[in-house]
């Protein structure tokens, strides 16, 4: 089996979730970023980065591939989170923005969310306006089935690449 480590940056505890769906899945160990190092990163066969989605940023994930590129496995896995559905020429668009710099792309995953029914944090609500965002509580999936199509991929990835 390989080993694997999720890494991930968030704020409000929401790519946390998605983490530890993730990590809890494949029996692996999930670790924020501002807590890992480079010898974290260089012990794993693979590693999952997850970030928030803002615009055409995934949240960290530049700094984070510039600061340890050199200790990442091929393949690199990403994930980004958000509230806004992401057509397939947004996530297009989102994969040049954060990974024209990568030596070989990462494979990328979106996990559409939902805002639960309290309101969200006063710098959300306006983001989303901006945006012009409204979430769709109804369509989401969430708990482990959520990330499925990455497990899927990391599974699939497995027996390939001689782990």
């Amino acid at each position: 089996m390989a080993k694997i480590v999720v890494v991930y940056t968030s704020q409000t505890g929401f790519t946390q979730q998605y983490a530890l769906w993730i990590a809890k899945s494949l029996h692996c160990e999930v670790l924020d970023t501002k807590f890992i190092t480079t010898e974290d990163l260089a012990k794993n066969n693979l590693v999952i980065y997850g970030g928030h989605v803002i615009g055409q940023r995934i949240t960290g994930f530049r700094q984070f591939y510039h600061q340890y590129q050199a200790a990442l496995p091929i393949p690199l896995f990403v994930f980004g989170t958000g509230i806004a559905q992401l057509d397939g020429d947004s996530q297009q668009r989102l994969r040049k923005q954060n990974f024209g710099e990568c030596t070989t792309p990462p494979q990328f995953f979106y996990f559409h969310g939902h805002v639960a029914r309290v309101k969200p944090p006063l710098r959300m609500r306006v983001g989303m306006k901006v945006r012009g965002v409204k979430p769709e509580r109804a369509q989401c999936v969430i708990g482990t089935q959520a990330v499925r199509p990455l497990l899927e991929a990391v599974v699939r990835q497995e027996p390939t690449s001689g782990w």
